[in-house]
Order: structure tokens, then C-alpha cells, then sequence
């Protein structure tokens, strides 16, 4: 006779997959900053820059680097326009990371529950209701991450919400032209201009960066991302055996 656990191993793992899928993107959970977080983006202007140019899922990109940047902060929303994009053009800078750093890290803003972040069609937003919550703007940036090598790619497709991390890049200003015949939602060029300052708000106010490098100065929310790995793949084991039972037994 099985046990009860036995019996419902299947929900028992899909709720644990559940709890871990929330789990592993609570930046509550962060309690430790590293120092290197506190440190304000550092922006040098590039003298003679060199366009950089490639060609990418049917388009042509010019990239004008403006500044060599470098910006360590404390990932507290991240999302990936690749899985709603209808644009072929966006193939490119699929994530924003909204990051903040300095005293809003030091006093671990992200940590006030009356402080919420929130992303959507290319913004970053934070609000609070307390009149007392203490929150510096210019030390908070959403990024429009551009990428062109895979081994990048599989970087940003690997960091999450609570993750500390350094990106080293370049703050480039877009061009782009379509190669191939347009479908009904490809604009035949566009054009995308980076900030280049800390303390513009609204449209406009993103930094645009060429990534290329990303260190991971401390992983956020470790023992739920394995026990994500561990109860996803569980449940997945568990419902293909369920299923050749049925077809096979």
C-alpha cells in the first residue's frame, strides 16, 4: 500500500516548485549588501569611439558607444520582453534589469515593504505611501541590457531579482535598418538614445548598455533556486513516469 506520501509526492513537489518560483525572486529575502553596491556607476567618455556593428535577426545594428560604464547594483526586478516581443528588431536588448545601488542599498530600501517596484512596456517604477520612506531616485536606473554574444546571453538569461552583480559595458546610442522585407510589425529603421545621466526621470531617463562583461558579486536567494532546480525537475521525472505508466502499464 503507498503511503501517503508516496501517493501525492506529484502536488507535494509542484507546490514546493511554486513556493521556490516566488521564493528565488524575493527581494525581501536579502538582507546582506555587499559593499561594492554603495559605490556610485562610474562613466568615462570615450575620446575616439569605435561603432560597433553587427548583424542580428534579420537587421543591421550601428551601436555608438558614448561612455565606457560600469554599474554594480542590487537586481530588484528584472524582465524579459523576449517571451511577449513581436518585434524582431528587440532580439537584442530582450531584459531590462532595474538595479539600485548606493544609499538605497545601503539602507536597504528593498527591504521596506512599503516600497514596490514594478516593470512594464520598457519602464521601471517604484512607489511608495509613507510620507517618511526615504528614497533617492538617482540612485536607482533601469537598463535596456544589449546583447550580442551567446555567452552573455546565457548570463542575463541567468539573473534574477536579488542578484548583486557588476556589468561592465558601454552606453551606446541605436541605430538599426532592416535587411529583409518588412512584416506587418517590423519598422524598416529605428533609432534608440541612451541616458547618460543619473538624475533625468521618465521617458528617455533608461541607460542603454552594451554589455560585455557581468560578474556576479553575490547570488540572491540561493537555497530557493536549488530547491526550484530540485522540485521542477521532480515534477517533470514524476509526470513523464505517470504518464508511461499509463500508456505502459
Amino acid at each position: 500500500m503507498k503511503t501517503i506520501a508516496e501517493k501525492y509526492l506529484f502536488w507535494i513537489l509542484l507546490a514546493v516548485c511554486i513556493f521556490a518560483f516566488f521564493g528565488k525572486k524575493d527581494i525581501r529575502n536579502i538582507k546582506i549588501i555587499e559593499p561594492e553596491i554603495f559605490e556610485k556607476p562610474v562613466q568615462l567618455a570615450i575620446a575616439n569611439p569605435e561603432k560597433i556593428e553587427f548583424e542580428s535577426n534579420g537587421y543591421a545594428y550601428r551601436l555608438t558607444p558614448l561612455y565606457d560604464y560600469t554599474l554594480k547594483g542590487l537586481i530588484v526586478s528584472k524582465f524579459n520582453y523576449d517571451i511577449f516581443n513581436a518585434y524582431r528588431y528587440g532580439s537584442v536588448f530582450p531584459v531590462d534589469l532595474c538595479m539600485i545601488w548606493g544609499n538605497n542599498a545601503k539602507g536597504k530600501a528593498h527591504l521596506n515593504k512599503d516600497v514596490q517596484f514594478s516593470q512594464d512596456c520598457r519602464w521601471c517604477n517604484v512607489r511608495w505611501f509613507n510620507s517618511n520612506t526615504v528614497f533617492d531616485l538617482n540612485e536607482m536606473a533601469n537598463s535596456h541590457i544589449v546583447v550580442k554574444e551567446q555567452r552573455i546571453r546565457r548570463i542575463v538569461n541567468g539573473l534574477s531579482a536579488g542578484d548583486q552583480i557588476s556589468i561592465k559595458g558601454k552606453l551606446v546610442n541605436i541605430k538599426a535598418r532592416l535587411l529583409k522585407k518588412a512584416g506587418s510589425l517590423d519598422a524598416e529603421e529605428f533609432t534608440w538614445q541612451t541616458s547618460t545621466t543619473r538624475d533625468d526621470q521618465g521617458a528617455g531617463a533608461c541607460e542603454v548598455i552594451y554589455v560585455e562583461d557581468i560578474t556576479m558579486l553575490k547570488k540572491g536567494n540561493l537555497f530557493f533556486h536549488y530547491l526550484f532546480f530540485l522540485s521542477f525537475w521532480g515534477v517533470v521525472i514524476l509526470a513523464i513516469y505517470k504518464i508511461w505508466i499509463l500508456f505502459m502499464g
